[in-house]
């Protein structure tokens, strides 16, 4: 958990701050990495019901896609000669923290004990970041 509040800690300053629009998924791949390699060791001791895979499976379409999703269009973008920049605003970061609250307690519920956090944190960017990338691609022209 400590882990996830730091990478949910750095995520949301990066949000704010005004940043050039670049395509790197570094950061996502590697917690969607990390996520599905704790995701394996909990449940090679643990296995999950198939309603705990169903709750959790819906969490990570519904809750990290689509929230995902929506938040990009919270983050504004400008044209500045030739690049283009970034800033999330508070609703970014509300969503940020409604999602990922949201997707902690769906995770109880599925006896998860944390183990998606990560592999939440990374769906979730990668998502935001696929949406600004089309946003941005439309400023380009």
């Amino acid at each position: 958990m400590v882990v996830t509040l730091v990478v949910l800690g750095y995520i949301l300053w990066n949000q704010l701050q005004v940043r050039i629009v670049r395509s790197s998924m570094l950061l996502p791949v590697v917690l969607l990495l990390l996520g599905a390699a704790n995701l394996t060791q909990y449940t090679a001791r643990h296995p999950f019901s198939s309603s705990d895979i169903a709750i959790l499976a819906a969490s990570l379409l519904l809750l990290a896609i689509g929230l995902g999703a929506a938040r990009a269009y919270t983050v504004r973008l400008w044209r500045d000669g030739d690049k283009i920049f970034r800033q999330g605003s508070y609703v970014t970061v509300l969503l940020w923290l409604v999602g990922t609250a949201l997707h902690i307690g769906v995770e109880s519920l599925a006896h998860g004990a944390a183990t998606t956090d990560l592999l939440y944190l990374g769906l979730t960017l990668v998502t935001q970041r696929m949406v600004l990338s089309v946003r941005a691609s439309r400023l380009e022209h």
